[in-house]
């Protein structure tokens, strides 16, 4: 400030209650200074420093809201959003089409793999055989089952562990919860419609365990839980349209796979000879849905 609080004269005589007015304005012009300042400070600092991880008001998790509700397809299943969908289905001579409801918005890229037998199971009890589903114990049972997968002298055991896909297919348990109890529900989930039912077995470390109604919590204390894995053998095939097929014995030729999109929710897959006779069983591909 530049102008004095109360002007004075040269050789004017200055009052006492002049005085003490005069003291009163420079206690009010301070008290009103300094709120100034805190207010300025909490402003500028205080409230910017509590919106630093904001922009425009909004935090990073609800501006992943909102982004997700404007972008992101309106799908849901045991897979989650947005990545791909996985079916298994059977194809026989008695039905030799199938549709596959997607409902994924959009014309989806599909690859198709057939799925082949689990080697060396041929002597362990299983739903239906051949076994294309084998739930077993890595530690113990992968050089056992030759469900070692090798190059060189690189060795990387066969299979999905049972976490992941206890994760993936949504199926709630608990460290409670029996061996025997979860094998059944992944079973379930693994096989829950539109996917088709397959043969699938457990090895006979995972038969004892079941017997023993051994609990989750103590494969987990084993550190056994994270070596059980879920082996399944899928070989990619290529989709041949039938136009490209040069004409001859339909016997001598392997199964056509044929997919049409039918709209953006639905596509249908027709297989022409899928067997040449009943001795050639069933043939079990699998789908997958990619955006």
């Amino acid at each position: 400030m530049s102008e004095p609080y109360v002007n004075y004269a040269p050789g004017q005589l200055i009052a006492a209650e002049v005085m003490n007015d005069m003291q009163m304005q420079i206690r009010d012009d301070i008290e009103a200074k300094v709120a100034a300042a805190k207010d300025e400070l909490v402003e500028n600092g205080v409230s910017r420093a509590d919106n630093a991880d904001k922009f425009a008001e909004k935090s990073e998790t609800e501006w992943t809201k909102v982004l997700d509700e404007r972008y992101a397809p309106k799908v849901h299943d045991h897979e989650g959003q947005g990545v791909y969908r996985r079916y298994f289905k059977r194809f026989t001579s008695d039905t030799p089409n199938a549709f596959l409801h997607h409902k994924l918005g959009r014309f989806p890229l599909v690859d198709t793999y057939q799925l082949l037998a689990v080697p060396n199971t041929s002597d362990v009890d299983a739903t239906e055989h051949p076994v294309r589903f084998f739930l077993y114990y890595a530690h113990e049972e992968a050089d056992r089952f030759n469900l070692n997968a090798k190059v060189f002298r690189e060795r990387v055991p066969v299979g999905i562990p049972i976490a992941a896909l206890l994760d993936e297919y949504a199926v709630d348990w608990e460290e409670d919860d029996t061996l025997q109890d979860v094998r059944n529900e992944l079973w379930d989930g693994l096989f829950k419609l539109p996917n088709d039912e397959m043969g699938h077995a457990a090895s006979p470390w995972l038969e004892e365990k079941c017997i023993e109604r051994l609990k989750i919590k103590d494969l987990i204390e084993n550190d056994e839980w994270p070596d059980i894995r879920l082996a399944f053998e899928a070989q990619k095939i290529e989709v041949i349209p039938e136009n490209s097929l040069t004409t001859g014995n339909d016997n001598q030729r392997g199964p056509v796979v044929k997919i049409t999109h039918i709209n953006y929710e639905t596509l249908m897959v027709e297989v022409d000879n899928v067997g040449p006779n009943a001795d050639a069983g069933p043939l079990d591909l699998m789908f997958l849905l990619r955006m």
